[in-house]
């Protein structure tokens, strides 16, 4: 990933971008959110991790402003104030992920990789197979070795969204839009809810597959358990 950062703290920003690198991934690094009203269309960055705090430009104001000049990257904004009212903010400017501060680089990856893997991408199909587990969507039903796992229809659709992207992290934004359609702050409560009655049913099926809860990004399917 070529990731481009947007942060006024020199520590911040130089260790984020030195640990991105040291995990094979390219950075490059701008001080101030005057680069939204520079930055081109077709620039070569994957993703714009952009810090809330930043001299003449806030954070969201910069999404903002590449969102009107059709800049169509991912974004992911840092900040240290998590609230309802922030987080509309940020999302109405364009924003596709929210972090609140402090944030290890792990975990920004993480959610620029879900973001990058949009759920859509590998769903051209009602039935996949993890394992000895098997989602058919279309006819919703849930086997495992043979054997039927009774899940309701919307954890069925959890399992086989998590199922196409087994071993890969799914970002809480992607499952909220997949299974509501939309993505409200109640809905976090609810997804945890969900995954955890799926969970309960896995195991009472005795299937080796395993839902992990990544902190801060969102959840994977282990399809070795």
């Amino acid at each position: 990933m070529n990731i481009l950062i947007v942060n006024s703290d020199d520590h911040t920003a130089e260790t984020i971008a030195f640990e991105l690198r040291q995990r094979g991934h390219q950075a490059h690094r701008e001080k101030s959110g005057l680069v939204a009203l520079s930055l081109p269309v077709d620039n070569p960055f994957d993703a714009i991790l952009i810090d809330d705090t930043l001299p003449y430009l806030q954070g969201a104001e910069v999404a903002q402003h590449l969102r009107r000049r059709n800049v169509r990257k991912p974004i992911v904004l840092t900040a240290r104030t998590d609230s309802v009212g922030h987080r509309r903010v940020a999302k109405i400017s364009g924003v596709d992920d929210f972090l609140v501060k402090p944030v290890s680089t792990a975990e920004i990856e993480a959610h620029i990789d879900a973001i990058l893997r949009p759920v859509a991408k590998s769903e051209t199909t009602n039935r996949v197979r993890v394992g000895t587990l098997e989602i058919d969507r279309g006819a919703r039903t849930v086997t495992h070795a043979s054997r039927s796992v009774s899940l309701s229809r919307t954890q069925i659709l959890l399992l086989w969204v998590l199922a196409h992207h087994a071993d890969s992290v799914v970002s809480h934004e992607a499952l909220c839009s997949k299974i509501w359609k939309y993505c409200a702050e109640t809905n976090s409560s609810t997804l945890s809810t969900l995954v955890t009655s799926v969970r309960r049913r896995l195991t009472m099926a005795g299937v080796r597959a395993s839902i992990t809860t990544v902190r801060g990004a969102g959840y994977m399917l282990n399809s070795s358990g």
